[in-house]
């Protein structure tokens, strides 16, 4: 696979939208349990937290592995200073995360 020139920026949008949404993924499930419940609403079993936390943890793993394997396809495609520059976006978007400031 070859990247054109004209194609790196649109790229490097998409894997840096990706990067900080990948790690920071928060799905339904574990919103709904972080949220209050309804004052009628009768209260999780131990094990119901306990699963759903381990099957968010599971579609987390599974979203970073989708990530890194098209990270490869692209990361491969660049050329060594694109990926210079790659590389010190996604450590720029680690510490400073995108809409934080």
């Amino acid at each position: 696979m070859s990247l054109a020139p004209r194609a790196w920026p649109l790229a490097a949008a998409v894997a840096l939208l990706a990067v900080p949404l990948a790690a920071e993924s928060q799905y339904p499930q574990g919103r709904a349990r972080r949220d209050p419940p309804a004052v009628d609403a009768p209260a999780p079993s131990a094990m119901q937290v306990i699963a759903g936390l381990a099957e968010d943890d599971r579609m987390r793993a599974e979203a970073m592995g989708d990530l890194v394997a098209k990270l490869k396809v692209l990361y491969d495609a660049l050329s060594p200073k694109q990926r210079t520059l790659f590389d010190r976006r996604v450590l720029l978007a680690q510490s400073e995360p995108l809409g934080t400031q």
